[in-house]
């Protein structure tokens, strides 16, 4: 049963990435698990950011997106528009 949790929570949090990828008007986007997590209307408790930290280290560990600062406030993320990630999210804005 935990896993389909997690299954179910990933695929909210991929989609929301692909919104606010879909939205952006630049050529990057900065992002945070809590701010993930926000724009995605899930819970901003510690553990949800833990898993949404997670489930972005993922995608760093497969090259997706890279750590744009490490702070003792949390680590940033940003995804550039040269990521498949990014090529993917646009592709479907314009679908």
């Amino acid at each position: 049963m935990q896993g389909l949790v997690e299954v179910e929570i990933d695929r909210i949090l991929l989609r929301t990435l692909y919104e606010m990828i879909a939205r952006t008007k630049g050529r990057c986007l900065l992002i945070k698990p809590k701010k993930l997590l926000k724009r995605g209307g899930l819970s901003t408790k510690p553990v949800d950011c833990a898993i949404a930290n997670y489930f972005l280290k993922k995608l760093l560990d497969k090259g997706l997106i890279e750590v744009w600062r490490e702070t003792s406030h949390g680590i940033w993320y940003i995804i550039y528009d040269t990521s498949p990630l990014w090529k993917e999210a646009k592709k479907l804005l314009k679908s």
